[in-house]
């Protein structure tokens, strides 16, 4: 289970590193917990009785939010001779930029997804922050990840 982009990963939820969730932030979440997720989603599906159905809502958020963040697009890519001040300018404005967020969000109903994993995924995280050595930063992660989210696409109470 210990691979350096996991190990990252943990290391920034164990340090509070992204403390505040807010739409914006959803894709740096998202970006920082993949690793966690992918690692994660093996294990939950091996408890008996509820693993499946867990590892199936991790994926189904997995697969909402591979399709919402992209690695590229438009606002996040660099011209070629584009300075690195330049192009982390670019990456950091294209998190600001409420039509892209909406228009993905749309593209991919974020939002439904999130309103299905909610709470199969909310009731979970106490016993994940169990999990020893790492529990506590996997936990954190998927908090903060479903709190922006939960920002994005407020259901009701």
């Amino acid at each position: 289970m210990e691979d350096r982009a996991f190990l990252d990963a943990v290391a920034t939820f164990e340090r509070g590193a992204m403390r505040e969730a807010s739409p914006a932030d959803i894709c740096a979440i998202y970006k920082q917990y993949k690793p966690i997720l992918e690692k994660l989603i093996p294990l939950i599906r091996a408890i008996p009785l509820i693993g499946k159905g867990v590892a199936a809502a991790l994926e189904a958020l997995k697969g909402a939010l591979d399709a919402y963040c992209p690695t590229s697009g438009p606002l996040r890519e660099a011209r070629p001779g584009t300075s690195a001040s330049e192009a982390d300018f670019l990456r950091a404005l294209s998190a600001f930029d409420p039509a892209l967020h909406e228009s993905r969000a749309e593209a991919v109903d974020l939002c439904a997804v999130y309103a299905k994993v909610k709470p199969v995924l909310e009731p979970i995280i106490p016993f994940l922050a169990l999990i020893p050595g790492y529990g506590t930063a996997i936990a954190a992660g998927l908090t903060l990840l479903l709190t922006a989210m939960g920002k994005l696409c407020p259901t009701p109470a």
